[in-house]
């Protein structure tokens, strides 16, 4: 804040240095909650900083310059104007993309590094946990982002390689507590295991996970959840390509694997994941009570048959309670020819929401062998099939 003026402008800054950090040639990011198809909960800049878009532009203009179009940034003579990002959208992708400016941000961080430590500290000696000091000032939530914690061997040495032993690493407080290591377990299980599978909590293990929080994820547990988030959204980690191969927590903490999947490879953002479930089977946003709230109301509907019922109780099990709310409340389903299950969403905003997360498993077991999803806003169509023999083609008047 010193340096910038704002605190939210130097938390964005954080943000963007630690995405460009895995990213360097540009990356896209979301300004708020949307339809798109590779959008996250969660992810977009309005949530993460919890803040309006104005609000969000307000401080970004003070570190980059926005441009209106990637026409306009590609044909502009001075894309930063001497700031430190500049971003564009993508009317093709509907994506909004954010580029560094290498030159001016490394000149930047080189004048934060030689200006006085007001606290008396070297530098060299002050916490590398960015995302728990990420506004406190623009020295504390840039400079770890911008030099790496740890050697570049060391980045490239898997934990089988460490030179302490598991026994000693275990025992070793300086890396994270047997509280975080826990809050890394439950995280893992809730995104990647789908709550289905219970992690013993070996001495090996234990060292590994504690090793990969302090010099892979900075003792931060964002930026664990946030790798976590990304391998659930590859289909190929998720074994959903290769049936001989899903990525394993003792796979992932390896330094090779880590690096990989920062960078995107394995085709990370090609899966929806589903929501994140607890060891219990319990969804982490829902209660069990809502759950059976929510499930004792559709079989108190007395105008749809059993067959819609089950097919709503389905969705409920399968996604939660949050899920189903948000798409079915105000979804009429019907039945045509028995076989033929119709759902009207109530929006085209919630027709695409449904379309996005539809599985072929949802009319297993059914009689039912294909689904129309159907909503019309004035001109706009929205007209999508799943199942066998579907009548024609996606979404129209997009």
């Amino acid at each position: 804040k010193r340096i910038i003026g704002c605190d939210r402008a130097a938390l964005i800054f954080d943000r963007l240095e630690f995405y460009s950090s895995r990213q360097p040639d540009g990356f896209y990011k979301f300004i708020e909650p949307n339809s798109h198809r590779l959008y996250k909960k969660d992810d977009s800049w309005t949530e993460l900083l919890a803040c309006h878009r104005t609000s969000f532009w307000r401080a970004f203009n003070l570190i980059g310059k926005k441009h209106a179009s990637r026409w306009n940034f590609e044909q502009s003579k001075d894309k930063f104007e001497g700031k430190l990002y500049a971003s564009y959208y993508d009317r093709l992708t509907n994506r909004m993309f954010f580029i560094r400016n290498h030159e001016a941000v490394e000149a930047f961080l080189a004048k934060v590094q030689a200006e006085p430590n007001p606290s008396g500290c070297s530098r060299s000696h002050q916490p590398q946990n960015a995302c728990l000091i990420a506004s406190t000032s623009a020295s504390s939530t840039a400079l770890p982002l911008a030099s790496p914690s740890v050697g570049t061997e060391q980045n490239a040495r898997s934990y089988m390689e460490s030179k302490k032993t598991s026994s000693d690493l275990s025992k070793d407080k300086s890396h994270a507590s047997d509280e975080i290591i826990k809050k890394m377990i439950e995280l893992w299980t809730a995104l990647v295991e789908g709550g289905k599978s219970q992690i013993e909590l070996t001495s090996k293990r234990i060292a590994f996970l504690k090793q990969a929080f302090k010099d892979k994820f900075d003792s931060c547990l964002e930026k664990w959840e946030k790798y976590c988030q990304d391998i659930a959204t590859s289909r190929f980690l998720m074994g959903e390509i290769k049936s001989s191969f899903r990525a394993t927590l003792d796979w992932a903490l390896k330094f090779e694997t880590i690096q990989k999947i920062l960078e995107g490879n394995y085709g990370i953002g090609d899966r929806n994941p589903l929501p994140a479930m607890s060891a219990a089977g319990v969804f982490v946003n829902d209660s069990k009570i809502e759950i059976v709230r929510e499930a004792e109301a559709i079989q108190e509907a007395m105008n749809e048959p059993q067959s819609v019922k089950a097919f709503r109780l389905k969705w409920l099990n399968k996604f939660g309670a949050s899920n189903y709310r948000e798409r079915f409340k105000t979804c009429v389903i019907e039945v045509a020819d028995e076989t033929t299950l119709i759902l009207r969403p109530g929006s085209r905003y919630t027709a695409k929401l449904i379309s996005s997360w539809w599985i072929e498993a949802l009319l297993d077991d059914s009689p039912f062998k294909r689904a129309h999803i159907i909503q019309k806003e004035g001109d706009l169509v929205f007209n999508k099939w799943f199942g066998e023999s579907q009548g024609g083609g996606g979404a129209t008047g997009a």
